[in-house]
């Protein structure tokens, strides 16, 4: 989601492309206007970033081992950065405008890597867990947090100097795949994927705060920073709902949100009081909007 332009972003894993969603108006009657002809990225695109401050989205490319990088302004692609691995997932620090990437490392097939990337090229690599899936950046702190899924943990990276280095790793649940951070609480969300769950730990020492039942097989999360108490909103992707967890009380509301065929990426517009969902099984977007 890129709040400036009110666009939403779709990756389209196995059509190697990316569509674009504008979004006019506002509720109770807002207009969506979907791209025809979805912007073609790198091979096997899994999730996307925006930096709004610069207007570009950045969309790791697994199979390529790239990341593309879209012109949000004119929905253009720009020249693919190289990365070190092959990458699940990527975040932005907007207030340094750093992008990190993380995936299984094309060096060496028994561990992970985290790519930190300044000015449009990889300036270091982090060695971590193998198969890292979800990656998230507290822009406060500056922390940086890995899902390692096959370890049911949680890394928690700092900067020392100038590189980057592990100096935590927090127990999860099983099999954790999305992370979210909360800005303002600098709380950490990460959603097991294997136990249907969502571990909350404090993202200044690693330390697991609570555990919240969620759906069958979570998998990504947004911060709706916008409501008081902040939400989270959590993908079930077997259970075809979304979960929203109380960030006061790192509870969840007892009714889940009915969405599409399985759920797997979501974006909050906080300015407009929206949720996106992007529905894998369905090929669709559910639109939630915020009372």
């Amino acid at each position: 989601m890129d709040p400036g332009t009110h666009t939403v972003y779709v990756a389209n894993h196995d059509d190697d492309t990316v569509s674009s969603l504008h979004v006019s108006g506002s509720w109770p009657t807002p207009t969506f206007d979907v791209d025809r002809t979805p912007l073609p990225v790198g091979k096997s695109p899994t999730e996307i970033a925006v930096n709004p401050v610069f207007a570009v989205a950045y969309v790791a490319n697994y199979q390529s081992g790239t990341l593309s990088q879209i012109d949000a302004e004119h929905d253009q692609v720009m020249s693919p950065i190289q990365l070190d691995i092959h990458p699940q997932s990527v975040a932005v620090d907007t207030s340094t405008n750093t992008v990190y990437a993380v995936g299984d490392s094309s060096l060496d097939p028994n561990s992970g890597g985290l790519d930190v990337i300044t000015d449009g090229q990889v300036t270091s690599t982090v060695r971590v867990a193998k198969g890292p899936q979800g990656v998230a950046v507290d822009p406060g702190s500056h922390h940086v947090f890995v899902s390692n899924n096959q370890e049911g943990s949680l890394s928690v990276m700092k900067l020392n100097g100038p590189n980057y280095e592990q100096v935590a790793t927090s127990p999860v649940g099983a099999n954790p795949a999305g992370v979210a951070v909360d800005p303002d609480t600098h709380l950490v969300y990460v959603a097991n994927y294997g136990d249907e769950s969502v571990t909350v730990v404090d993202g200044d020492d690693g330390t697991p705060k609570a555990t919240v039942h969620v759906g069958g097989q979570p998998h990504t999360l947004a911060v709706d920073t916008a409501t008081e108490p902040h939400k989270v909103y959590v993908t079930n992707s077997a259970d075809n709902t979304v979960s929203v967890i109380d960030g006061s009380t790192n509870t969840a509301e007892p009714a889940t949100i009915p969405v599409g065929r399985g759920p797997t990426g979501v974006a909050v517009d906080s300015a407009r009081s929206t949720v996106y969902v992007a529905n894998r099984d369905a090929n669709t977007v559910s639109v939630i909007h915020r009372q």
